[in-house]
C-alpha cells in the first residue's frame, strides 16, 4: 500500500503553509478537512501565529504577549486553544472520509501530548491527509518523519509552485502517489 499521508517540509519560510493554502483552494471545500496555521505581523515583524479550522474557527496559537507558561522562543504557547480547536479537526477527519489537511506538525504543537498520540493513531491507519512538518532534526519529529505511512516531499524554490497542483491531481484522482 502507498503512502496516503503526504507532508511537506522544507526551511522556515520556504512557504509550506502557503502551499498548504493554495492546496485547500483547489479542492472543493466538502472534500476537505483540517486546520491551518497564518503568521501574525505587526508592521515587520512577526507577533504570533493564529489556527484557521476549516470549519471556519479561529483562535491564537501562540504570541509574544501571551503570559503562557509554554514558551518556544519569544512566543507563548496556547495548547488548550490549539487541542480545542485542531484535535476535534483530526478526529472528525479520520471519521468523515474527507482528506485532512494538518498545518502543522512542529515544535509549538507538540506540547500537546494528546496530538502526538492522534498523529500517531492517523500514521497507524494510513488515512489521507496532507500536512506539513518541521524541517530540521528534532527526535520526535524525526521518528515520525520515517513511518513507512508518509511520504516526505522537501518544499525547494523550484518546486514549491508545482506541488499544490501536484498533490491535488493525487488526491482528488487516485493517482498512485508513489511517483
Amino acid at each position: 500500500m502507498s503512502p496516503n499521508i503526504i507532508l511537506l517540509t522544507g526551511e522556515p519560510g520556504i512557504g509550506k503553509s502557503t502551499a498548504i493554502k493554495k492546496i485547500i483552494s483547489l479542492f472543493d471545500a466538502t472534500y476537505l478537512t483540517g486546520f491551518y496555521t497564518e503568521e501574525v505581523r505587526e508592521k515587520d515583524s512577526r507577533v504570533g501565529f493564529i489556527i484557521n479550522t476549516l470549519d471556519g474557527k479561529q483562535g491564537v496559537l501562540a504570541s509574544i504577549y501571551s503570559d503562557s507558561e509554554l514558551r518556544l522562543g519569544r512566543y507563548g504557547v496556547n495548547k488548550e486553544i490549539f487541542e480545542e480547536l485542531c484535535l476535534p479537526c483530526i478526529i472528525g477527519g479520520m471519521e468523515s472520509g474527507k482528506t485532512l489537511i494538518i498545518d502543522e506538525i512542529g515544535l509549538m504543537q507538540l506540547y500537546s501530548e494528546k496530538y502526538k498520540e492522534l498523529l500517531l493513531h492517523l500514521v497507524d491507519s494510513n488515512y489521507p491527509t496532507i500536512g506539513t512538518i518541521f524541517y530540521h532534526s528534532y527526535p520526535w519529529i524525526d521518528d515520525f518523519k520515517v513511518n513507512k505511512n508518509i511520504r516526505l516531499i522537501e518544499l525547494t524554490p523550484e518546486n514549491r509552485d508545482n506541488i499544490p497542483m501536484d498533490l491535488y491531481k493525487i488526491f482528488n484522482l487516485g493517482e498512485d502517489n508513489d511517483k
